[in-house]
């Protein structure tokens, strides 16, 4: 089945990892169609070639017409689940996505998270009888906006992946057994990109949330002392409710730390190619929300750089070293002051995550998606593992 609706959210654009998927799967014979529930220019952005549905709200209301009249007992009957389970909105959404589904000859329905766009994908499947699949990529098992709705619309579901084992094992213990399709452990990749000099620079990617680390980092950095003088942070990521600025001032750094709000693609590239090592010390925030694999530590690597990151969720699939236990500052410090110190710890560390990219994170990790969007067996190997 080779057109799939992708079911995404674009609040800053689309996100760089699936703008990679969709750009990789195109030359491999799949067409897709993009259901974006939310649509806001950002830095990276569907290519003007791609098909994107853009709804208007006082559609939604309208398309509800056709809807009941021409299946007035189906209607009812979804209505009711909605109305059981609270989600009337993501109903009538899908109402309106399932049209043009059926106009543009959608042949299977893809939900990036098991949020709302897996709720819509849900109904979706149910008004057009089509295979629905899901992405689910950490916060949508941590922090979902209806569990019991999700736990239903996982069951419904005819695949799942996960970017990581511990997001499969968390899927397991949030949904009691209910989940019957097969869940596909399918890598992100990256590009392995060449190592280029710089100036000792620790670059931080990801939105300026409690989880992310900022506040660890900038303390780790101070308790440097007299060696954090050569020291810049730079903090890329779209705002949000850190104020890493204010953190930076607060902490006597407001000279040391670079702030960069929603940079470009562009921008973004450059950063992981200029700086010389990435920090990104994971934890769980105040609401119990912790990651499940940051892309953006697979990106730095990528780029032949050094890591350091935290022992939670399924970062220990992915960085051999260093780890330090989240919150650990000081843990975080004598990480920082080694890769500073040791120039050549640096680039043999570089080197190794470089080629952890190039043996589990490639491109042909692609070839696992193709296949499930195919309903092709995913044989087992280096890009993907299937249990049931």
């Amino acid at each position: 089945m080779n057109h799939v609706a992708y079911i995404i959210s674009m609040p800053h654009g689309i996100d760089r990892w699936t703008f990679r998927e969709i750009d990789g799967l195109i030359p491999m014979g799949m067409t897709f169609s993009l259901f974006p529930i939310r649509h806001q220019p950002g830095p990276v952005m569907p290519r003007d070639s791609w098909r994107c549905f853009r709804y208007r709200r006082w559609s939604i209301l309208l398309e509800q017409i056709p809807a009941l009249l021409g299946n007035p007992r189906r209607y009812v009957t979804l209505l009711r689940e909605a109305l059981e389970t609270g989600t009337v909105i993501d109903l009538l959404l899908a109402q309106v996505f399932a049209r043009r589904m059926a106009r543009w000859g959608v042949e299977r329905i893809h939900c990036v998270f098991g949020d709302h766009k897996l709720f819509i994908g849900y109904y979706c499947k149910k008004l057009l009888n089509l295979p629905l699949s899901v992405a689910l990529y950490g916060y949508d098992l941590k922090a979902n906006p209806n569990w019991a709705m999700f736990r239903r619309a996982v069951a419904a579901c005819d695949a799942i992946v996960t970017n990581c084992a511990y997001n499969r094992h968390l899927l397991r213990e949030r949904t009691d057994g209910v989940v019957d399709a097969p869940v596909h452990v399918v890598r992100h990749f990256a590009e392995p990109v060449p190592v280029r000099g710089g100036a000792f620079r620790v670059l931080i990617v990801g939105g300026f949330s409690e989880r992310k680390g900022h506040d660890v980092l900038l303390r780790a950095v101070q308790k440097l002392g007299e060696k954090a003088a050569c020291v810049e942070v730079w903090a890329a990521g779209y705002p949000g409710p850190v104020d890493v600025e204010t953190l930076a001032r607060q902490q006597g750094m407001a000279d040391r730390v670079r702030v960069f709000k929603a940079p470009p693609d562009e921008v973004i590239e450059l950063l992981y190619d200029q700086c010389d090592l990435f920090c990104l010390p994971s934890k769980t925030d105040q609401d119990g929300i912790s990651e499940g694999l940051p892309v953006a530590l697979i990106e730095a690597m990528s780029h032949g750089k050094p890591v350091i990151s935290t022992r939670i969720a399924g970062i220990p699939e992915l960085v051999a070293s260093i780890l330090v236990e989240p919150d650990d500052v000081a843990g975080l410090a004598e990480a920082l002051v080694r890769y500073l110190e040791d120039p050549l710890l640096r680039e043999r560390d570089g080197a190794r995550n470089l080629e952890i990219v190039r043996r589990h994170y490639s491109p042909d990790n692609l070839e696992s998606m193709r296949r499930l969007f195919a309903e092709e067996p995913l044989v087992g190997g280096p890009a993907e593992e299937a249990t049931r």
